[in-house]
């Protein structure tokens, strides 16, 4: 096997993830949902999917971030392509409702 094709295809496994997303606390839980189903949507694309997701509620953060000083934290595990998680961190900064997030390759040792 060329060295070009074993590094494709081990970019497009799926591998596992684990993605912290803080939300604004005034943000609906319908847009919650939405924002959810729109990572789970990409993923799905990619033949990936969620595996555990845990809403941890309304937390005091430790510090500031920009004028908030509490958020709405969702913690999700999935099974992604690598080139979803690179579409989901970009849609995530454009969104007004994410305060923070942060996806972690859970396979890299």
């Amino acid at each position: 096997m060329a060295a070009s094709e074993l590094l494709k295809s081990r970019v497009e496994n799926l591998r596992d993830y684990e993605l912290v997303v803080i939300l604004t606390t005034d943000t609906p839980k319908e847009k919650v949902e939405a924002i959810l189903e729109g990572i789970s949507k990409t993923i799905a694309e990619k033949d990936g999917s969620f595996t555990e997701v845990n809403h941890w509620g309304k937390r005091k953060l430790a510090y500031l971030i920009g004028r908030y000083g509490e958020g709405y934290y969702v913690f999700i595990k999935m099974k992604a392509k690598p080139s979803s998680i690179r579409k989901i961190n970009a849609d995530l900064r454009i969104s007004e409702q994410v305060i923070r997030h942060m996806a972690i390759n859970m396979d890299e040792e």
